[in-house]
């Protein structure tokens, strides 16, 4: 009975290790020599309805969540990543996920920039078979399916966004638009 008990607590879902505490959102506009800034916007629409607790995105790969970031509940990303190109990977709210295909939604970054690259809606109709798996097995697994394109609506609130961002974070260096590229 007590091995039992201590195989539940060892047996946790998978994701509870991928996504650590931090929320990925900016903390500061001081960027290394070869981060990037990005700010966005982003909703999730499951069968024409908003989310907006608590649910997250990937880039560029579905396990260590290295790179996830925390929407907050008004739909604002700011957040670093490296120089580079990137790709947003996966979705994830509560015990669903769904892994969004290798380069369908794309940004370049230069470093010691900052990049608005737009309002992003995920059309999302979240279904029993998004469930995540759990356990080590179960999240390669499910990192590893792939997945049909998703409806992804771009828009464009460059102003507002950049009004938005200077004044939280007391930012006076440009911001460029950059809206990120569906494939």
């Amino acid at each position: 009975q007590k091995m039992k008990t201590r195989l539940k607590y060892l047996i946790i879902p998978f994701l509870g290790l991928i996504i650590s505490c931090a929320s990925g959102q900016l903390k500061t506009t001081k960027i290394e020599n070869d981060e990037a800034i990005i700010i966005a916007r982003a909703f999730i629409k499951n069968n024409g309805e908003n989310i907006n607790t608590k649910w997250n995105f990937l880039w560029d790969e579905r396990l260590w969540g290295k790179n996830a970031v925390w929407v907050e509940k008004d739909g604002y990303v700011f957040m670093k990543l490296s120089k580079g190109k990137h790709f947003i990977s996966l979705l994830q709210y509560n015990e669903y996920r769904k892994n969004i295909p290798d380069n369908y939604l794309t940004v370049d970054l230069e470093p010691n920039k900052i990049y608005y690259i737009g309002d992003l809606t995920f059309n999302w109709n979240i279904n029993k078979n998004d469930v995540a798996n759990t356990g080590v097995v179960g999240a390669v697994s499910d990192a590893e399916k792939n997945e049909n394109k998703i409806q992804v609506d771009l828009t464009d609130n460059y102003e507002n966004m950049v009004k938005e961002f200077n004044e939280k974070y007391g930012n006076t260096k440009p911001v460029e638009k950059q809206l990120i590229r569906i494939e």
